[in-house]
């Protein structure tokens, strides 16, 4: 029998380099509005995960703290029904019923109204305890 080599296998598919590059690039308003786009799919389906979950946080928490500083201060209401809509998908182990979409769908609407509204640097204090944009 053939001895066998040390010399590690690796994936052919992977690619170190690309994964570095990635890694290092901080997401962009498209690539998180991308995230919020396919997590309102996932709500609207009536199913969503822990990574859905934390999406959803996100925005209601960006949205929360444009309003507090003057960009779009009509959307606090909606942050709170946004809030209980959370905890309920979350006491429901990820099953969205109907409020919970329509309190989401509602929530997106002024999020994007939001960022459209805001300065750069705003949405990028907004979305900071979240992830971390350029100023």
């Amino acid at each position: 029998m053939k001895k066998r080599t040390r010399r590690r296998a690796w994936n052919p598919l992977a690619n170190p380099v690309r994964a570095a590059v990635v890694a290092a690039q901080p997401p962009d308003l498209t690539t998180i509005k991308t995230a919020n786009l396919m997590t309102l799919r996932e709500v609207r389906a009536g199913r969503i995960d822990r990574h859905g979950i934390q999406v959803l946080e996100a925005i209601v928490g960006t949205s929360e703290s444009l309003a507090r500083v003057g960009v779009g201060t009509e959307a606090l209401p909606v942050c709170a029904a946004a809030r209980r809509a959370l905890k309920a998908i979350a006491a429901a182990r990820g099953k969205v019923g109907k409020l919970e979409v329509a309190a989401f769908e509602v929530l997106i609407e002024f999020y994007d109204a939001q960022v459209d509204a805001a300065s750069q640097g705003e949405v990028a204090r907004a979305v900071a305890p979240y992830v971390h944009l350029r100023r």
